[in-house]
């Protein structure tokens, strides 16, 4: 997602020019999750390419491809917000636009695709801050796909992925009475949803089926039934 400027001082550093985004902490592959796909950003020193891919990693093909390529051609680093300035074809037009960044701490293992501060409400201010789009890195990707299939997870393990659940559901309520847009709030659930698996040392990159089938299961055993009603009753 590509978003306009709103904040006339980043604005201004942005058409000077900027540093290069060379060695920057940005550059490499970062993945999200979305409702039915992992979406990747390769950022490099002259390009930014978002692209959709299935869960075991490969390009989504016919109707659903999406593959979209930036040329970077400056930067500028905010207190701690990293702007990309891009440019790209749309329509047949050349379309210049930023895509900015934040890391959300110091081990470099997520990005936050973000919105310039000056583009969120107040409301939104008031409450937790939270990012566009969460990014995980490359290695972090490949060290939760080693992690075992969802579909082992045990009952106890299970009870412990409800509690979690409903916490995000909680924060989930929370963002949207503190007025946080629809579309901000449903990315944040994407992601957050696999990252509760993560948590719990299970590989967040299983498809719908594998999901199903974990439910069913523990949907037919007494113990748990209970657990699987309130959680899509919630």
């Amino acid at each position: 997602m590509i978003f306009s400027f709103r904040a006339a001082a980043l604005a201004a550093a942005l058409l000077i020019g900027g540093t290069v985004v060379a060695q920057s902490p940005l550059q490499g592959n970062w993945y999200s999750f979305g409702r039915d796909r992992v979406i990747r950003f390769s950022i490099r020193k002259d390009s930014l390419i978002n692209q959709h891919l299935n869960w075991d990693g490969s390009p989504r093909l016919g109707r659903e491809q999406y593959r979209q390529a930036f040329a970077i051609f400056g930067s500028v680093k905010e207190k701690d917000v990293h702007c990309l300035r891009v440019r790209h074809l749309q329509e047949g037009e050349t379309v210049t636009s930023a895509t900015c960044f934040r890391f959300p701490g110091a081990d470099k293992k997520q990005l936050w695709l973000v919105e310039l501060p000056a583009a969120v409400p107040d409301t939104a201010k008031k409450g937790p801050e939270i990012p566009y789009m969460r990014l995980i890195s490359e290695a972090e990707m490949q060290r939760l796909r080693k992690l075992p299939r969802i579909d082992s997870m045990t009952a106890a393990d299970f009870r412990k992925y409800i509690g979690l659940v409903n916490g995000l559901q909680q924060q989930l309520n929370a963002l949207e009475r503190q007025g946080v847009d629809a579309g901000t709030i449903r990315y944040e659930a994407y992601s957050r949803i696999r990252s509760c698996a993560a948590a719990l040392g299970y590989d967040p990159f299983y498809t719908d089926l594998q999901y199903m089938r974990v439910v069913e299961r523990f949907r037919n055993d007494p113990e748990t039934k209970s657990l699987v009603e309130k959680l899509f009753k919630d």
